[in-house]
């Protein structure tokens, strides 16, 4: 059996149990109602039809190889079995729409009968919920106790199991893709790790409770159906991350950072002007703080002094109006802004910085108002290889940001990939990119996600007027 069937299977499992106990809750409040009319009575066709739904993912005919897969499958049949003695109790406790007082107290006198067999259903969910909790302990792993979740996926395992090949969930199929995302920096692996935690936790939970009780009241089976929506998301999870990580390294190219990497970091306070409000510059006159005589002084010293302090001011009104564009920029999200200067003036630290800046994050923030945000910044270098100074360099650069960043993007912008069953390892031709990028900018201008460029050398681009 596949890794990831195993844990679909039990996901179903685990959601026909906590679809169960929603049942006895409601036979429950039906049996105490005389001659078997009530609210809850309505809702018992609902429960029918929803049970034969739920059913259906516990019928399978693949082949157990391990231990616990058989083990998974036996509780799946028994599952499937209790499914229709709850099916027959259901259909005996309905009463019809146009019911008649001896059918009612017939209900009644059924529902009677039909209390005890509630409760050694109820009993046997109880074991049933506790074998699950065990299977996927098996799956993965000790419980919270573990510091980091990725040594779940990468290796720790129940030692009662050590031979049992189920475990291959744990140490092939998630290790590879894991540390392939974690590198690509795929945001869905530390999504994975956060939903692997949660679930142990709450395996955990629920197995206090189980100890501590043969009941599971309403915030027990809160927990079940919360485990069960969270084994479906890790299924789903885990089987795309795999298909992300080809795409993101068919984007990928291997100077894509070199740039950037190659600026360093400005001094601390450097461009502090540039997004600090209360910013104060230093008062780099030396002579500031001395008590001139001016009868002293030359008139050309004078006269020095005077236009530095012209200019000075000038430069400070120059930052502030310069600073209250940028960041009504950055917090209104229109249009581009444009910062140019002479060659070796450092745009380049400075773009670095601004990409960086917490407060630029914090004012885009609240430029998105609660939407999803992306950042990303690209560095042309006319110093670097050709795609470093390139539109695909570019387009390549600012597709695979935007897709580690937000991986749900990656089947609607790459179909025919996404759907393609060798997705291969070669990088993809520059044709399919541009189709890509402006099936991107379609897909930007319609979204409710704000996304923030910051691109930097753009007088370091090579390519024909038309691309400039």
């Amino acid at each position: 059996m596949d890794p990831l069937t195993a844990v679909g299977l039990a996901g179903n499992i685990l959601e026909f149990i906590s679809f169960s106990y929603k049942i006895i809750s409601g036979v429950n409040k039906l049996l105490k109602t005389p001659n078997g009319t009530s609210p809850e009575n309505q809702r018992l066709s609902d429960f029918l039809e929803d049970l034969n739904s739920v059913t259906q993912g516990l019928m399978t005919d693949i082949h157990a190889k391990t231990e616990n897969e058989k083990q998974l499958c036996v509780l799946a049949a028994n599952c499937h079995d209790l499914s229709t003695e709850l099916y027959q109790i259901l259909r005996s406790l309905k009463v019809s729409d146009n019911k008649s007082k001896w059918e009612g107290l017939m209900v009644m006198w059924s529902s009677m009968r039909k209390e005890k067999e509630i409760q050694t259903i109820e009993r046997r969910l109880h074991g049933y919920q506790s074998q699950i909790l065990i299977r996927l302990q098996i799956m993965f792993g000790y419980g919270p106790s573990s510091a980091n979740p990725s040594k779940v996926i990468l290796g720790l395992i129940l030692s009662s199991q050590k031979n049992d090949d189920q475990n291959s969930l744990i140490n092939s199929r998630l290790e590879a893709s894991l540390k392939e995302g974690k590198l690509l920096q795929n945001r869905t692996s530390s999504h994975l790790d956060e939903l692997l935690q949660t679930i142990l936790e709450l395996v955990s939970s629920l197995e206090s409770i189980s100890g501590s009780t043969s009941k599971l009241g309403e915030s027990g089976q809160a927990l079940l159906a919360q485990l069960g929506s969270s084994i479906s998301e890790f299924q789903g999870m885990t089987s795309s991350l795999s298909r992300e990580n080809k795409i993101l390294q068919q984007l990928a190219f291997p100077s894509m950072y070199n740039r950037e990497g190659s600026i360093e970091s400005p001094e601390t306070g450097t461009f502090a002007w540039m997004v600090d409000e209360s910013y104060q510059p230093r008062d780099d006159d030396e002579e500031s703080d001395v008590e001139w005589d001016e009868s002293d002084e030359s008139h050309k010293k004078r006269e020095q002094r005077r236009l530095y302090r012209k200019e000075k001011k000038k430069q400070e009104i120059l930052r502030r109006t310069t600073r209250e564009s940028f960041l009504t920029w950055v917090e209104s999200g229109r249009h581009i802004f444009h910062i140019s200067g002479k060659a070796g003036s450092g745009k380049s630290t400075l773009m670095k910085f601004l990409s960086r800046s917490s407060r630029v994050k914090k004012g885009l923030e609240a430029w998105a108002d609660g939407q999803p945000l992306v950042l990303v910044q690209f560095f042309f270098w006319n110093s670097g290889d050709e795609t470093q100074m390139s539109l695909e360099g570019l387009y390549r650069s600012l597709l695979f940001e935007t897709c580690r960043q937000m991986p749900s993007l990656i089947p609607f912008l790459f179909p025919e990939a996404w759907e393609s069953t060798n997705l291969g390892v070669a990088p993809f031709h520059f044709d399919a990119i541009r189709t890509v990028f402006d099936r991107f900018i379609k897909e930007a201008s319609a979204s409710s996600t704000h996304f923030c460029f910051f691109i930097d050398g753009l007088d370091e681009f090579q390519g024909d007027e038309v691309d400039h």
